[in-house]
């Protein structure tokens, strides 16, 4: 009696669950793609401006773009791919692939999707920090170069500056020659300032070395060698001019 119970309620399992496995393939399921963007204050948005989604179709290998596919069945596979349209290269970077609830699938280029339900992808895309133009020159007889503590791209006398970066700009006169006057975007400055600044931001970190070289940089500013001239948080374009005269004696 037992053994007939136990063989009924093991065919009654198998029934229910093929029953079960045959509505799911009979089901038609739909996938959505697209893509998404994040500027740099992480307000996210719709990206069909910045990139592509394409998807092979493994079933019967048709291939193409689609923001929505209707007609999927289930234990289908799909392979997505995404790219910046052309021109987007140098202000967006891919993040990864992010179902319809913000989750991380991948950070690869290349997505597998297997279907078990109606499902939502997207790529998403990071935009790269903004950028400013810092033009440095000089007059007279002396060497000016710039650094920056955030990633640049320095030419002649013209760097591109990661926004909100700080930007150190070395300068010295030749032989004979002092720094007559300084300007930032057009308004003289004064190393006395910056030397200040310096001073009490290094009260505020507590870090000796920082006061140390403060004083260091201002004294090399006086003898007339290797000076620096720190300009902070660059958001905008910026200018920075350094004269140089030659010496009354």
């Amino acid at each position: 009696m037992k053994r007939t119970a136990a063989f009924i309620l093991a065919f009654c399992l198998l029934f229910s669950c093929g029953v079960t496995c045959t509505q799911a393939a009979d089901k038609v399921y739909a996938l959505t793609m697209g893509v998404r963007r994040q500027d740099v204050n992480q307000t996210v948005s719709d990206g069909a401006s910045v990139a592509v989604v394409t998807y092979t179709r493994l079933k019967d290998g048709t291939s193409g773009s689609a923001n929505k596919i209707f007609d999927v069945e289930y234990g289908e596979v799909f392979y997505l791919q995404t790219r910046l349209i052309s021109g987007q290269e140098d202000r967006y970077v891919f993040l990864g692939w992010f179902d319809g609830d913000g989750v991380l699938l991948s950070h690869a280029s290349d997505l597998r999707v297997e279907i078990d339900g109606s499902k939502a992808v997207f790529a998403a895309y990071g935009e790269i920090a903004a950028h400013s133009l810092f033009t440095y020159t000089y007059q007279g007889e002396g060497r000016i170069s710039v650094s920056s503590d955030k990633p640049m791209q320095n030419g002649d006398g013209v760097a591109s500056v990661t926004r909100g970066a700080n930007v150190t700009v070395k300068f010295s006169p030749a032989r004979k020659y002092t720094v007559a006057y300084i300007k930032l975007n057009g308004q003289k400055v004064f190393m006395t300032d910056n030397f200040m600044d310096s001073i009490n931001a290094a009260a505020r970190n507590g870090k000796i070395r920082d006061f140390f070289g403060a004083v260091w940089n201002y004294f090399k500013f006086l003898i007339g060698i290797d000076a620096e001239y720190l300009v902070e948080n660059v958001t905008a374009d910026t200018t920075f001019e350094v004269k140089f005269m030659k010496k009354a004696f």
